[in-house]
């Protein structure tokens, strides 16, 4: 599943999840600043050092990242093909591919992967009610303003949660419609029928959804949950000297990176 929790006994695993919060904007900002293709490097380091501390399965990172992939490749084609400066390196018609759009499509396709491959880092580490309460502590300032900080924690957890569920139910309604003979032609040479079949498929998923989203309301009333109400945690967050270790060499490899930008 996209984006699903994997329990690991690693050190990222045991990170304290607020600290894992302050990293992974700290690594999705820093992928803005790269401009070099040592940082490019370094940072493409980084986070396999990291996918391989955190002992995740290969199949399933992959799984998580391909559609990112082909969204980059996309980046990546369309920089190409529309950028005009620089020298030229191949024409044909109105197509022309130069050196700048080259460098431009792969640092926005980079950058792109880079971001996401960081951010998938903290749901695949971090178990749900580890999340909430990090997000609750960070969120802690919204008292001031009369709203709750464990109910905006919770909604922004379901939110992350609940589209690797949603791509689950789009497979299955998916592969229900298949075993029951109903194709699917979504071609633009037939879009009278790319459209109804279409239409099809998204009413099935959207009933699908609700139900979901409906029996994960009942559970959540079913367990008396009162975000507005004090409540405790059976395992409270707690920072150790392991976490600081870990955060501060975060940052200093992130200082280099930015060091090493403009080579």
């Amino acid at each position: 599943m996209i984006g699903a929790y994997v329990a690991r006994d690693s050190p990222i695993h045991r990170m304290d999840p607020r600290g894992k919060i302050a990293s992974v904007l700290m690594l999705s900002s820093l992928a803005f600043a790269l401009d070099s293709l040592v940082s490019y490097a370094l940072y493409a380091f980084l986070l396999v050092a990291l996918y391989s501390v955190s002992r995740l399965p290969l199949r399933l990172v992959w799984a998580n990242l391909r559609p990112v992939a082909w969204f980059a490749s996309a980046a990546f084609l369309l920089h190409v093909l529309a950028t005009r400066e620089g020298d030229v390196l191949w024409a044909w018609q109105w197509i022309q591919i130069s050196d700048a759009g080259l460098w431009q499509g792969s640092k926005i396709m980079l950058r792109l992967f880079f971001i996401c491959a960081a951010g998938f880092l903290l749901p695949m580490t971090t178990s749900p009610s580890e999340l909430i309460a990090a997000l609750s502590f960070y969120l802690t300032p919204l008292k001031a303003i009369g709203l709750s900080p464990s109910d905006a924690a919770l909604a922004m957890t379901i939110a992350m949660r609940y589209l690797p569920m949603l791509a689950e139910e789009a497979k299955r309604t998916s592969q229900a419609q298949l075993a029951r003979g109903a194709g699917r032609d979504l071609s633009w040479r037939r879009p009278k029928k790319a459209i109804h079949h279409l239409q099809a498929f998204v009413i099935p998923l959207m009933i699908g959804t609700i139900r979901n989203a409906h029996a994960l309301a009942e559970a959540i009333d079913s367990r008396g949950y009162d975000g507005t109400k004090p409540r405790t945690s059976f395992r409270p967050l707690r920072w150790t000297w392991t976490d600081s270790m870990k955060f501060t060499g975060l940052v200093l490899i992130a200082a280099l990176t930015i060091f090493v930008r403009g080579d």
